[in-house]
């Protein structure tokens, strides 16, 4: 996941979210795509108006490497299907390889009910906090060193 619903953003978000604003949105797409990335979704009410037409027609050009799913209230759901070709440079390194779920366990302080569904797989489900204070944590235990 490169962001979700939380107040962290991991560093890779920030780099993204600053390619997104110079980058035609199917270079955005080959970088998500080679990052081993699934879905994407994109909130029409956090966008110009402008801005999400402009990205409607460009994601209706990229219908071999970008499918659309559903719409969600102001959410819209795409699925990456690739589609692009691999550079060397690409190929060098060892595909991504995503870590099995088995044997992890999720601990936390708040909200301790839904925590399990951080791990369910499905993408219609998520864990989220209440507005977070000192002291709240989620802390998600691998079952082994990776």
């Amino acid at each position: 996941m490169v962001n979700g619903r939380s107040s962290y953003f991991p560093p890779l978000y920030y780099e993204i979210r600053q390619k997104w604003k110079y980058l035609p949105i199917k270079e955005l797409i080959t970088d998500l795509n080679t990052l081993g990335v699934k879905y994407v979704i994109f909130h029409s009410n956090l966008m110009r108006p402008d801005r999400f037409d402009t990205l409607m027609f460009q994601l209706s050009q990229l219908q071999d490497r970008i499918r659309f799913l559903n719409k969600y209230g102001e959410a819209w759901l795409y699925e990456i299907t690739g589609g692009y070709p691999v550079s060397k440079k690409e190929t060098a390194d060892p595909p991504f390889q995503p870590l099995s779920h088995q044997g992890w366990t999720v601990h936390t302080n708040t909200n301790t009910a839904a925590a399990h569904l951080a791990l369910d797989g499905k993408i219609l489900t998520w864990w989220q906090s209440p507005p977070q204070k000192d002291g709240d944590y989620f802390m998600i235990d691998l079952g082994q060193s990776h």
